[in-house]
C-alpha cells in the first residue's frame, strides 16, 4: 500500500522552529557559564541561573499543556520564541545579578513553550500512520541543535565581546517568530494534507470551524472526548496533564535516571580514570544518536515499540557495562572502552525518547495532545534535576562504581516497565 503524505511546507517550518528553539535553549544553558566568568561574575551566579532556568522551565510545564490544548498551538510557539528573545536581549540591557536571574526565568519559560507546543504541533499536522516517524524527525531536529548550540554559544561568549553571545541567540529567537508565521495551520486546516490528525479533527468537527478559518473548540457537550479524557478533566492533575501519556513517560522517566549520569558526571569520570580525552564521549554519543534517530524513525510506525526498547535498552545496558570496566582496564584499552561506552549511550538515548514521546502522544486522546507532551517533558526534567544531584551525593560518598551499577538498573527498569505498558502491536496505538 502507498504510504500516506508526510512531508508538507508546515511540518518542515515546524522541524526549523525546533531546531532553532533548541539552538537558542543549548545555547543560554551552555554558554551562560562561559559569559559570566568572561565577565568576571564567577560560577556560582551561573549554577543559581541553572537552577532557577530548570524550575521555571518545570512550573510552566505544568500549566502549559492545557493553554495549548485550549487556546491552539501556535500561539504557544510565538509566546515562546518572544520569550526567548526577550531572555536573550535582556542581559544586553541590564546584567546585574537580580536582572540576571529574571532573564533565566523568561528563557525557563521560553523553553517549556516552545518545545512543548512545537512538539505538540508536529504531531498535528501529519497522518496518525507516520506519526511515530514524525516525531523521531523532530527529535532528530532537536539533536542536531543540542550539538550546534553550545558550540556556538561558547564561541562567541570567549569572542573579545563577550555578549555577542546574546546577540546571536537573539536572531536566533527572532528566526523562531518569523518561522512561527509559517504554521498557522491552526487558521487554514484545509490547507494541510488530507490525512493530517488535525485536518480530519476539523473535519469532523472536533475542532470548530468559524469564519476566516479561525480555530475554536466548540462546545464541550458535542467534542469527541475519550471517556477516559473526561474523567481526567474531573481532578486538576487531568486539567494540568494528560495522564494516559504515563504508559509512555514512565520508561523514559526511568531511562532519564540513567542519562543524568552521562550529561553531569561522564566527562568527569573519564578525566578521573585517566582518559585521554573525555570529550570523545559525547562527541561519539552526539554522531551514534543523530545516526540512529535518523535511520530509526521510520521504524516507530511499523515496529513493535517493545521490540525496539528491547534494542535501545540493550545497547544502554553495554554502554555503562563498558563504563564500568574502565576502571580496572590499562591503556589503551581504556579509552576504547570509554568511547565505546559513548557510542552505546547515543545509541540507547537515540531511540528510547523518541520513542517514548511518540507512545505517550499515541496513548493519548488527539484533542489532549499538549497535556500529553508537557506530562513527557516535566516528568523527564524533573527526573534528571532529582537524580543528578543525588548522584553528586553518591559518588562524593561512594565513588562511580556503585552509581554506574545504579543506572544499569535504571535501564533495566525502563524496560521492565516498557514490557508492561507498551501496546503490543506493532507502531504503538492506532487513532
Amino acid at each position: 500500500m502507498r504510504r500516506e503524505r508526510l512531508w508538507s511546507v508546515t511540518f518542515v517550518a515546524l522541524l526549523v522552529f525546533i531546531f532553532f528553539n533548541q539552538i537558542v535553549g543549548a545555547g543560554l544553558n551552555t554558554g551562560t557559564s562561559v559569559y559570566l566568568e568572561s565577565t568576571g561574575k564567577g560560577a556560582g551566579l551561573a549554577g543559581i541561573g541553572a537552577l532557577v532556568f530548570s524550575i521555571s522551565s518545570g512550573i510552566f510545564r505544568i500549566v502549559i499543556g492545557p493553554i495549548i490544548d485550549k487556546r491552539g498551538r501556535i500561539a504557544v510557539m510565538m509566546a515562546g520564541a518572544a520569550f526567548y528573545l526577550v531572555g536573550s536581549l535582556g542581559p544586553l540591557v541590564a546584567n546585574e545579578e537580580t536582572f540576571f536571574v529574571l532573564w533565566r526565568v523568561i528563557q525557563g519559560f521560553g523553553m517549556a513553550a516552545g518545545t512543548t507546543s512545537a512538539f505538540t504541533a508536529a504531531a498535528d499536522v501529519v497522518p496518525v500512520s507516520r506519526l511515530g516517524e514524525s516525531v523521531g524527525y523532530a527529535a532528530t531536529s532537536q539533536a542536531i541543535a543540542m550539538s550546534i548550540g553550545p558550540m556556538l554559544a561558547i564561541m562567541l561568549a570567549s569572542s573579545s565581546e563577550p555578549a555577542s553571545m546574546y546577540v546571536g541567540l537573539a536572531i536566533c529567537a527572532l528566526c523562531m517568530v518569523l518561522v512561527a508565521l509559517l504554521c498557522r495551520y491552526e487558521k487554514n486546516p484545509g490547507k494541510l494534507p488530507a490525512s493530517a490528525t488535525y485536518r480530519r479533527r476539523w473535519e469532523s468537527g472536533e475542532v470548530g470551524k468559524e469564519e476566516g478559518g479561525k480555530d475554536e473548540p466548540i462546545e464541550p457537550d458535542s467534542l469527541k472526548h475519550s471517556d477516559a479524557s473526561k474523567e481526567s478533566s474531573k481532578c486538576l492533575l487531568g486539567d494540568l496533564f494528560e495522564m494516559k501519556a504515563f504508559r509512555g513517560a514512565l520508561p523514559n522517566m526511568l531511562i532519564a535516571a540513567a542519562y543524568a549520569f552521562s550529561v553531569f558526571y561522564a566527562g568527569v569520570f573519564g578525566a578521573t580514570i585517566g582518559v585521554e580525552n573525555p570529550g570523545m564521549y559525547y562527541l561519539l554519543s552526539a554522531v551514534a544518536m543523530l545516526v540512529v534517530r535518523f535511520l530509526s524513525s521510520r521504524w516507530f510506525d511499523t515496529v513493535a515499540p517493545v521490540k525496539l526498547m528491547a534494542v535501545a535498552c540493550a545497547a544502554g545496558m553495554v554502554g555503562f557495562a563498558l563504563a564500568l570496566a574502565t576502571m580496572g582496564a590499562e591503556m589503551p584499552a581504556r579509552n576504547v572502552l570509554f568511547y565505546g561506552a559513548g557510542v552505546c549511550y547515543g545509541v540507547c538515548t537515540g531511540i528510547v525518547t523518541p520513542l517514548c514521546q511518540s507512545v505517550a502522544i499515541k496513548e493519548s486522546p488527539a484533542d489532549r495532545w499538549g497535556g500529553a507532551t508537557a506530562f513527557f517533558y516535566f516528568t523527564f526534567d524533573f527526573t534528571i534535576g532529582v537524580v543528578s544531584a543525588l548522584y553528586g551525593v553518591a559518588i562524593d560518598s561512594l565513588g562511580y562504581a556503585p552509581v554506574i551499577v545504579c543506572t544499569m538498573v535504571f535501564v533495566a527498569l525502563s524496560f521492565v516497565s516498557a514490557a508492561i505498558g507498551f501496546p503490543r502491536e506493532e507502531g504503538a496505538a492506532k487513532r
